[in-house]
């Protein structure tokens, strides 16, 4: 019972090792450290091998199938072309960022003037005409 405590802290310290690198090192470093260099690659080979039947079964059911949606799932209603759509989302998105300014300014400009007269209640600035000379 001992030594398996004593894996699982290890494995979770390599983990977290490997993990703290972050992007410094490349992705299979990594993985070698953390694997204690059992792996130094990945293979896909055990997950195609599990999704096999699947595989053939979609390709067998969907055989002359249309890919992608209708022209009326469209993103946008009333547009048919892939293009038209591409476009009105572009648009949406470029609204949408200038909404999202618009309100961050609005939001600095408030601050500020909270700020302005939170400390303005205990000293107001001198006016040009106000200063001493």
């Amino acid at each position: 019972m001992l030594q398996r405590a004593e894996k699982i802290v290890i494995k979770k310290r390599n983990i977290r090792r490997g993990l703290s690198l972050g992007r410094s090192e490349p992705w299979p470093t990594v993985l070698a450290q953390i694997t204690e260099g059992r792996y130094t690659q990945l293979d896909a080979g055990p997950i195609l091998r599990y999704f096999k039947p699947l595989h053939e079964w979609l390709q067998l059911n969907n055989e002359g199938q249309p890919l992608g949606w209708n022209p009326s799932e469209a993103l946008v209603a009333g547009r048919t072309s892939s293009y038209s759509s591409q476009a009105a989302t572009a648009a949406y998105v470029i609204v949408a960022l200038l909404l999202v300014t618009l309100l961050l300014l609005a939001a600095c400009v408030l601050a500020r003037r909270w700020r302005k007269t939170k400390d303005g209640n205990s000293s107001e600035p001198t006016s040009p005409d106000n200063r001493a000379s």
